[in-house]
């Protein structure tokens, strides 16, 4: 009887043991080994996030992801000199990754990777950015113009992305000038002077702006020069008693004039002055007195180039009349 007392306990303490034993592995177990989060872990990036065209310009974009882990960042070696990533790392949670992107001054387009990594799991984000184009642009109402022959300046309007340079055909460099002669990228106003066209010849200048290889020509056509020589209507004809007077004429001319007197007349008419340049004047028009009975015409010349204007002068003749107090009724008699 005691025997089997003394077996039943100590059957008891063994299995006793046994669970306490097995408590002692679970636990184990529990401290070892990962919870069921830790065994399935999540990176998320939204799929249209993941690849990404941009163009040269220098740029940022932002992504979003979520991940129940720790999290690191990286950028492919060829790619870090243009390739910025913040933060660049991080815990479990919701993110907005702010990527840079850095201007590409080559004209060859470039790829680049951004690899967001969290335990065994990563996601890469592939960037292309294109290569750089240079642009230029002058409004088309300004690439063409029509000038008279004056002295006188246009302004053009230029837009432009990189450096640029102005030239003027070797031809025209005698009367076309630009300032300035070469700036950065930016807006801009050309200023292009043009000299007075002295000759009676039209003449066409070529201004060329260029950047990289991208280049616009402006074309500048001024009209020969045209002689202007105005004078009144109401002074080019003059019907003048026989007494000495001088009369004025009102002269306007764009270039050097002359005056001169037709020779059967310059002995009772002078001008001064006698010449000039361009500009408004007053002519004086000197007339002597006319002793003769007969009327007399004489004609004043104006000449600039090969425009002229002709006055006219008319001079009444001396009328003699009788004495004032003889008789009224003095007979005429026929001369014998």
């Amino acid at each position: 009887m005691s025997i089997n007392v003394y077996l039943k306990k100590r059957g008891e303490i063994s299995i006793f043991l046994v669970g306490i034993l097995l408590l002692f592995t679970l636990y184990a177990c529990s401290e070892d080994s990962p919870s069921s989060e830790e065994e399935q872990p999540t990176l998320s990036i939204p799929s249209d996030q993941l690849s990404w065209d941009l163009g040269y310009e220098a740029q940022s974009v932002e992504v979003v992801f979520s991940c129940n882990a720790e999290w690191s960042v990286s950028v492919d070696d060829a790619s870090s000199s243009w390739l910025g990533v913040t933060p660049s790392k991080g815990n479990a949670g919701e993110y907005t990754l702010s990527i840079s992107v850095s201007e590409n001054t080559d004209k060859d387009s470039r790829t680049g990777t951004v690899t967001v990594s969290s335990r065994e799991l990563s996601k890469e984000i592939s960037f292309t950015q294109s290569g750089f184009e240079t642009t230029l642009s002058i409004p088309s109402d300004q690439l063409s113009w029509n000038l008279g022959y004056e002295a006188q300046s246009v302004e053009v309007n230029l837009s432009c992305n990189a450096e640029w340079s102005v030239s003027v055909d070797d031809a025209s460099s005698a009367w076309l000038s630009v300032t300035p002669a070469e700036g950065d990228a930016g807006q801009h106003t050309l200023s292009v002077s043009v000299a007075e066209n002295t000759s009676g010849e039209s003449r066409t200048g070529t201004v060329t702006v260029s950047a990289g290889e991208e280049s616009k020509e402006i074309s500048l056509t001024q009209s020969g020069f045209d002689t202007t020589l105005d004078i009144p209507s109401s002074q080019l004809s003059w019907n003048l008693g026989y007494e000495t007077q001088s009369v004025e004429v009102n002269l306007s001319c764009n270039a050097e004039w002359s005056v001169s007197v037709d020779a059967a007349s310059s002995s009772w008419l002078s001008v001064s002055p006698s010449k000039g340049g361009a500009g408004q004047h007053t002519l004086s028009i000197s007339v002597s007195e006319n002793t003769g009975e007969e009327s007399r015409t004489g004609i004043v010349t104006v000449s600039s180039g090969e425009v002229s204007k002709k006055i006219s002068l008319t001079q009444s003749g001396r009328i003699f009349q009788p004495e004032i107090g003889g008789p009224e009724d003095m007979p005429v008699e026929e001369w014998k």
